[in-house]
């Protein structure tokens, strides 16, 4: 009997679940979770996972033979499913559904809001079928609400096509005499971001605040159904991963690596889920703060987020990210979920966070100690009147692994909660759009406020353009992007000062450098010859891959410089006798760029000894041998990195008609003879 009071009492506690369990006499457990419901046992789970398979430290009196219970309902709180409903599309019908729904539950607010999205909904048909018919249109009303108005939503969607200023004007002054209580800043955020590309993009560059977080990208996936128009939920997944390289500056993993996990439930939830790359290992490292918030607001102001759907989650390094970047911003999400990590709680508990954590019971990379500790530290207190809304889920022959059914529940877990310690009125999502605009905004974007303009001239397109990718960042690459169409010596000119100067970021040289190599004129590889053997590896990259697409003789000096530069790099990467292997994979990249570069240059011979001299000496038969030590979670990287030069400098050699390839490449195949795949790029018949 006192098990049973105990576990009423911890029942009624639980804000995560809303199950219930009728045993036979007529006893109720309500406010439980199960985690099992078939013909043998029922067991409540008091670490509220719904997994069937979680059973760590599941006391006896949790369990209940299928005999001795008469009933189980499994059902959220009210609250948690009217916000999983509504965290996708819904119909009309479906929408008037979840209103019956929402005043059964007494939730007034909430019933209200679906009867008029319904309502809405219903206009919007009649109002399809009404101008197909007549091309009629209704009279102008009173300031209706722009969100349920469904004639301002059909000229606010054709809005956000426009690209003419007069065509936008004239739009602008319909919705003014149809009552728009809509700000036009808010439509022309819109405007700009229907024109981002939807679907996954890897490595996009920071534009916002890019000076303080240099060179940091981004994967992300917006769904194909976005609509700029309507406040949309936002995921942030770290990736996990460590540090790489003998000066901290190269990180193992990236957000490249941790968008698999994410980029079907994006498009399955039809919410945006952005995966940054640390700029150091671990997340917690100061290098990271500006990087975070500035990721943000970038992410606010480019696309139509609710502010009140923003959650933070990670796997690994990810998850000791998540426990960290969760309590340091608390006020910023709605949950979060660390797995595979640890450092919790850590003031979870006390920032009123929503939090799901996973850890599998025989991870032996990161041990769950730390996350059963922060699971107890949450949940175990079965006499508090309040604990957090928290779930543990702990899985058996998962090893570091992070299973489909954990990451589907956690964006179910994700969708039933919002941000309930933001200031807004009524029960509705919370538009990013409705910000004012900051000076960042103005100066990476535009002003939203400021009235559309015709283009001006050439010389002050060149202008601007610079600025642009002066700015660095997403900005630089699009700048750069334009520029390098420009095949005229005074945009040559403009980019040879940027990629020179010592002042502009490293980002901003890359992107000039680029941008120079797709002008492709003497000109433009008489700007990028003095900085070949610049002092960071990725300006030389970049400067190496534009040189060879420029090609041609005057190519092989600066070449030579950026060869000799590039094997120092390599040089000073091996400590110990050890090569970190992120550093490795980075190095052989290079490498693999400047084989590209010297295939282009038309001189054999020249290009032949620095291949030999700066790539097969070092890479692949060094005097002093030097190890690459890897985890089992890395071991295909080293050989892949081998296989992918060894076939870039082949590649070269043919494309060069080098006399001497068959002596070159011979030794790389001998001291190589366990690894088919560069035996075979290194094998002259």
């Amino acid at each position: 009997m006192r098990a049973l009071a105990l576990l009423l009492l911890a029942a009624a506690a639980l804000p995560a679940r809303g199950d219930t369990v009728v045993l036979v006499g007529g006893k109720k457990l309500e406010g439980v979770t199960v985690s099992r419901n078939d013909s043998e046992w029922v067991v409540v789970n008091p670490w509220n996972s719904r997994h069937p398979d979680m059973t760590w430290e599941i006391p006896d009196k949790f369990r209940f033979p299928r005999a001795k219970v008469e009933e189980v309902i499994i059902a959220d709180p009210p609250a948690v499913e009217w916000r999983r409903r509504t965290a996708s599309k819904l119909s009309a019908d479906e929408r008037r559904e979840l209103a019956k729904f929402c005043e059964q539950h007494k939730l007034a607010d909430e019933a209200a809001r679906e009867k008029a999205l319904a309502k809405m909904l219903d206009d919007e048909k009649a109002l399809a079928d009404l101008l197909a018919e007549a091309g009629a249109e209704p009279a102008p009303g009173a300031k209706p609400d722009p969100d349920l108005d469904a004639t301002l939503r059909r000229l606010e969607r054709e809005y956000v096509k426009l690209a003419d200023p007069a065509e936008l004007d004239a739009q602008w002054k319909r919705m003014t005499e149809r009552g728009t209580t809509r700000a036009r800043p808010y439509l022309e955020r819109a405007r700009r971001s229907a024109a981002l590309p939807r679907g996954r993009r890897d490595k996009v560059p920071l534009t916002v605040r890019s000076t303080e977080a240099s060179g940091a990208t981004y994967c992300i996936v917006v769904p194909q159904g976005y609509d700029p128009l309507v406040p949309t939920p936002l995921v942030i997944g770290l990736h996990g991963g460590g540090q790489g390289g003998v000066n901290g500056e190269l990180v193992t993993g990236s957000g490249e690596d941790a968008m698999p996990f994410y980029e079907q439930l994006a498009e399955q939830w039809g919410w945006i889920v952005v995966c940054p790359t640390a700029r150091r290992a671990p997340w917690s490292n100061r290098e990271n703060e500006a990087w975070m918030d500035a990721l943000f607001d970038e992410m606010t102001m480019l696309f139509n987020v609710d502010e009140s759907r923003v959650y933070l989650t990670g796997h690994s390094m990810g998850g000791f990210g998540t426990w960290h970047w969760g309590p340091a911003r608390a006020e910023r999400w709605a949950a979060i979920s660390p797995c595979a990590g640890g450092g919790g709680p850590n003031g979870v508990d006390a920032a009123g966070l929503p939090v799901y954590v996973y850890h599998g019971s025989d991870d032996h990379i990161v041990g769950p100690g730390s996350d059963r500790s922060a699971a107890k530290a949450l949940l175990a207190n079965e006499k508090a009147k309040k604990r957090p809304d928290a779930v543990y889920t702990e899985l058996d022959g998962q090893k570091h692994g992070f299973p489909d059914w954990v990451r589907e529940d956690i964006f179910r877990f994700f969708a039933g909660r919002t941000n309930d310690r933001m200031k807004r009125k009524g029960a509705g999502p919370v538009s990013s759009f409705h910000r004012k605009a900051t000076k960042e905004e103005i100066r990476c974007f535009g002003d939203p406020a400021a009235a559309p303009a015709a283009a001006g001239g050439e010389d002050a397109k060149l202008a601007d353009l610079v600025a642009k990718l002066e700015r660095g960042g997403g900005s630089a690459a699009e700048a750069a992007e334009e520029l390098g169409k420009r095949k005229d010596p005074a945009t040559a000119k403009a980019l040879a000062r940027v990629v020179k100067s010592a002042k502009a970021a490293p980002d901003v040289r890359v992107a000039a450098a680029a941008a120079l190599g797709s002008i492709a004129t003497p000109e433009a590889l008489a700007a990028l010859a003095p900085v070949a053997a610049d002092d960071d590896f990725k300006v030389v990259d970049q400067v190496v891959a534009s040189i060879g697409r420029i090609g041609g003789a005057a190519s092989v000096e600066p070449l030579s410089r950026a060869a000799r530069k590039m094997g120092a790099f390599f040089d000073a990467s091996i400590q110990g006798g050890q090569l970190v292997f992120t550093e490795y994979e980075v190095r052989c990249r290079s490498f693999g760029r400047l084989c590209d570069a010297l295939a282009a240059c038309g001189d054999a011979a020249a290009a032949s000894a620095l291949l030999e001299k700066e790539v097969v000496a070092r890479v692949f038969t060094p005097k002093s041998a030097y190890d690459v030590p890897v985890d089992e979670r890395f071991t295909h990287i080293p050989p892949r990195a081998r296989a992918d030069l060894a076939a870039r400098l082949r590649a070269a050699l043919d494309k060069l008609g080098a006399p001497r390839k068959k002596e070159i490449l011979a030794p790389i195949a001998a001291a190589w003879s366990r690894e088919a795949e560069v035996v075979r790029a290194c094998t002259v018949e």
